[in-house]
């Protein structure tokens, strides 16, 4: 989730993205599988935050590369009330307990809108899977 900072911090797209790019790039040419993550809602910074996602999305095309849409997911759930319950109230960092629900809970859909750790966790597991059957058990039987 590369890329809040960048947001708070005033950065511009276009800076995000060239750096991104170059993450991505120094990953590959390394035989790194890289998985980027789209960041999540932050307080108060709607439209930068969708900028900085849309970037995020051009090089995930580009480069060919698995993403996990944590916005999506988070906004999904909770479209107008994810602050103080899959975003902390400090309206940047995922919440762990939360409505009964913890990072080490059952993944229920219910748990899911509670826990924005949780729900980071599980959504990152089911991609480690994802590009484990696709890339990696697909490169063995060949």
């Amino acid at each position: 989730m590369l890329g809040t900072n960048d947001v708070n911090g005033g950065r511009s797209p276009a800076q995000y993205k060239v750096d991104m790019t170059k993450i991505v790039d120094l990953l590959i040419a390394n035989g790194t599988i890289p998985i980027v993550t789209t960041i999540p809602p932050v307080k108060g910074k709607d439209e930068p935050v969708k900028a900085f996602n849309a970037v995020l999305m051009e090089i995930v095309k580009e480069k060919k590369i698995p993403v996990i849409d944590y916005y999506a997911e988070v906004v999904k759930r909770r479209p107008s009330d994810w602050l103080g319950t899959l975003i902390s109230d400090d309206g940047v960092h995922p919440t762990g307990d939360h409505g009964g629900a913890s990072p080490g809970s059952e993944p229920t859909e219910d748990n899911l809108k509670n826990s924005g750790y949780l729900l980071r966790g599980v959504l990152s597991v089911r991609k480690i899977v994802e590009v484990k059957a696709k890339v990696l058990d697909q490169s063995r039987k060949k």
